[in-house]
């Protein structure tokens, strides 16, 4: 069998493209692969650097709330101090309690018959001192 040496150098070369190409190919998924792990690390030291900021803001978060109760209850421990005081200054002026004077029982009084006089009924009161006043259709 005989081949024209054109078509063998032709077959020869388009067998170079090839195998250049399939190795192009193989250096590009390798690139592509060592840019995505690149990319996936670089993200993930993003992620780690907000958890620690976060983090770092909870911290100082917790410790501010925890300076202000402190605060709050010194506050609240001295207003309870004063007050203390206050009552007791205000005790030890005072002086001593003073006992209530003993009423005496008044004597008996005498009944004298007198002529029963009809007197208009007391009107009724509210607690605040005001009078009821019942309304005219239930008058008649």
């Amino acid at each position: 069998m005989f081949f024209s040496p054109s078509k063998v150098r032709a077959a020869r070369e388009l067998q170079i493209r090839r195998e250049q190409a399939k190795e192009q190919q193989k250096e590009y998924k390798e690139l592509r692969t060592l840019g995505n792990a690149a990319l996936k690390g670089q993200k993930e030291q993003e992620a780690q650097k907000k958890r620690d900021k976060r983090a770092a803001a909870a911290a100082a978060r917790r410790t501010a709330e925890a300076l202000k109760k402190a605060v709050r209850a010194k506050e609240l421990e001295a207003k309870k101090a004063q007050k203390q005081l206050q009552i007791e200054s205000q005790t030890s002026n005072r002086g001593p309690r003073k006992r209530p004077d003993i009423q005496s029982v008044p004597p008996e009084a005498v009944v004298v018959d007198e002529p029963v006089v009809e007197e208009v009924p007391e009107q009724p009161k509210t607690r605040r001192g005001r009078i009821i006043r019942t309304p005219a259709h239930l008058l008649a």
